[in-house]
């Protein structure tokens, strides 16, 4: 192993050291793990452990398996995010929470 994937390695466990005080910051300040970050300290060490490795050593089961898991944290990360901006993961089509602020300003009376 050459001392540029050993600096490259020891950087990224910084940014997972990092991510990881960051989710711990926010567990106990909300009493919620967020799972955006728990997402990218996931993809951060995948890509720490490629790195130290070395893609040229991996077989092709392990490119796959290591393909499919950041497919799958991909598609975690996409649906978080969904249903934060939609308010709900499977309201596929339609926009729920724009839908509940029209609902209330009709409801209350308010004009522009």
């Amino acid at each position: 192993m050459d001392a540029d994937s050993m600096i490259e390695a020891r950087a990224i466990v910084v940014v997972i050291t990092i991510e990881l005080y960051r989710l711990s910051v926010h567990y106990l300040r909300y009493h919620r793990v967020d799972l955006s970050i728990l997402v990218e300290v996931g993809v951060s060490a995948i890509i720490q452990k490629v790195i130290l490795i070395g893609v040229d050593k991996l077989s092709m089961q392990q490119l796959v398996g290591i393909s499919l898991i950041l497919a799958a944290l991909g598609a975690i990360l996409w649906v978080h995010m969904r249903a934060r901006y939609f308010g709900s993961p499977l309201s596929f089509g339609r926009r729920t929470r724009g839908l509940r602020r029209a609902e209330n300003d009709e409801g209350s009376g308010a004009t522009s």
